[in-house]
């Protein structure tokens, strides 16, 4: 347990280090959060109108310019730029306000996004050894994965994308563990409720994420029911865990769109580009000549490809074998390769795969 422990301790270090060690400085989808938190902490509105956000990734309603993101980052970055604008003053003083800015950003990207990955790694030790106890090939995994593939990158940048991950990895580890492992734990139920918590949030935070959350959490609680019977029902608390992330996605939507299921992604004025024009829902249509580039480009291609990037992840294939002959872990592998093969898909069918 204390080589562990040390183990975990180390890792983050290393990891909250790597990802603090980069600035990768503004571009349109960092602005756009972070001119969502300056809104709100200096104007107390949730719409540009205002403060200056050099970004297209906007969406127009009433006349008011929104992001058109999911809001996640940005309502969890109003209290830290809040505390951070109480040094404004300070800063200016002692450096320039464009200095403040781009400071402010570096912090709020650090405490939102570089934290939060950190962390991320530990709880994906803690979940592989749930399946394997040796300590040393999950470390060794996790390091990989969080420092050798594009992981890295989009760890030191003011993007959903990896705090979605982590929240997602976050909810399906306690679910795992204590809806289907530890039933019967002192505080399983707290633990499970946290598990909603946590995924509810991934979903608010991206919402492509709400695919995968279903699936697992759809897949815990089945194989919870054949494992643990009539306790499998603390599920319950899964539930209860999600209604709060909903709640605020909900009362976002309705303050901004009038309507609290509406998503900025369906809204005509929500990209700069024409990809939703094309048909289908978001433009989502099987052309077989995109289809085979984008996937050739993000799996082997030069382009993004995970292979090419992380040439390692080729280890995924005795993976697969070493994990299948694990007895009572096959359902799950099926399951997380459903989900591996539906983004693949959903992204290469996508006509703006490449941005």
């Amino acid at each position: 347990m204390i080589y562990n422990r040390k183990i975990e301790i180390t890792l983050f270090l290393v990891l909250f280090l790597s990802f603090s060690y980069f600035y990768q400085g503004g571009g349109a989808n960092q602005n756009a959060r972070l001119g969502q938190m300056r809104a709100v902490v200096e104007k107390g509105q949730l719409h540009y109108r205002g403060i200056r956000v050099p970004t297209h990734d906007v969406v127009t309603r009433n006349g008011k310019v929104y992001p058109n993101k999911a809001p996640g980052i940005s309502l969890s970055g109003v209290a830290p730029y809040f505390l951070i604008s109480r040094l404004k003053g300070i800063i200016i003083e002692l450096s320039s306000e464009d200095f403040y800015h781009l400071f402010s950003c570096y912090l709020i990207t650090v405490l939102l996004v570089g934290l939060p990955c950190a962390l991320g790694g530990v709880i994906f030790f803690r979940l592989l050894g749930l399946f394997h106890p040796a300590a040393i090939p999950r470390l060794i995994c996790t390091l990989a994965l969080f420092l050798g593939t594009p992981a890295f990158a989009y760890s030191t940048v003011l993007y959903g994308h990896m705090v979605s991950s982590v929240l997602t990895m976050v909810g399906f580890y306690l679910l795992y563990k204590y809806l289907i492992l530890g039933p019967d734990s002192p505080r399983a139920g707290w633990y499970i409720f946290l598990a909603g918590l946590a995924s509810g949030w991934a979903v608010v935070t991206e919402y492509p994420t709400a695919l995968i959350v279903t699936v697992l959490a759809l897949y815990c609680f089945i194989h919870a029911i054949f494992r643990n019977g009539i306790r499998s029902f603390r599920f319950g608390y899964f539930i209860l865990g999600l209604i709060i992330p909903a709640g605020v996605m909900m009362g976002y939507n309705y303050l901004v769109f009038d309507n609290p299921l509406y998503v900025a992604y369906f809204d005509k004025t929500a990209a700069p580009h024409k990809a939703y024009q094309q048909g289908g829902v978001l433009g989502l249509n099987i052309h077989a000549r995109q289809f085979l580039k984008a996937l050739y480009q993000t799996s082997f291609g030069p382009f993004r490809g995970f292979f090419h990037l992380s040439p390692f992840l080729i280890l995924i294939a005795p993976g697969i074998f070493y994990f299948a002959r694990k007895k009572g872990k096959r359902a799950l592998l099926i399951t997380l390769w459903i989900l591996v093969s539906a983004y693949f898909f959903i992204n290469s069918i996508y006509p703006y795969w490449y941005g």
